[in-house]
């Protein structure tokens, strides 16, 4: 769905979650989805007093979580506009940042839907350990990375 109304230029959680109730009340919510609001170049994100590209400083390049609406415990997460280099892959197009992001996001909100899963001892998300190194990489023009593995101890493409 797009919503065609100007965000503010900091986006809170707070209106993130505003924006997937919109979609929750029109379409109805299913918790086996991970809702995504992609934020355009205007905006940045304000998880708490940590920011994205944009904000006064960066700390994040995308974040998931979840809250609890009519009952359905809902999985979202915020997608800024990547449009820092700290949050670009060089060579990369701004929608292939986006997918390596939403790549990233949407597993981690499968694995660790409510922040309460696998952590390593840095702190680290299966996929914050793989975000960078290896290299991400593109298939078929998309943007990836490579997704941690307890099996083989590493980062891997696939099993």
């Amino acid at each position: 769905m797009v919503d065609n109304s100007t965000p503010p230029t900091s986006v809170t959680d707070a209106a993130v979650q505003s924006e997937v109730t919109k979609v929750l009340s029109q379409i109805g919510g299913d918790s086996r989805i991970a809702y995504e609001v992609f934020l355009p170049p205007s905006s940045y994100a304000t998880y708490g007093s940590w920011n994205s590209c944009g904000g006064p400083k960066l700390q994040f390049c995308a974040y998931h979580s979840n809250f609890t609406s009519s009952g359905l415990n809902v999985k979202y997460a915020s997608m800024p506009y990547p449009s820092c280099g700290g949050c670009q892959w060089s060579g990369w197009t701004d929608a292939q940042n986006f997918d390596h992001f939403s790549s990233h996001e949407t597993r981690e909100a499968v694995t660790d839907p409510d922040g309460t899963a696998w952590y390593d001892r840095q702190g680290y998300e299966a996929d914050d350990k793989c975000a960078w190194s290896p290299s991400p990489f593109l298939v078929s023009g998309f943007g990836y990375q490579y997704e941690w593995s307890d099996l083989n101890s590493g980062c891997v493409k696939s099993r």
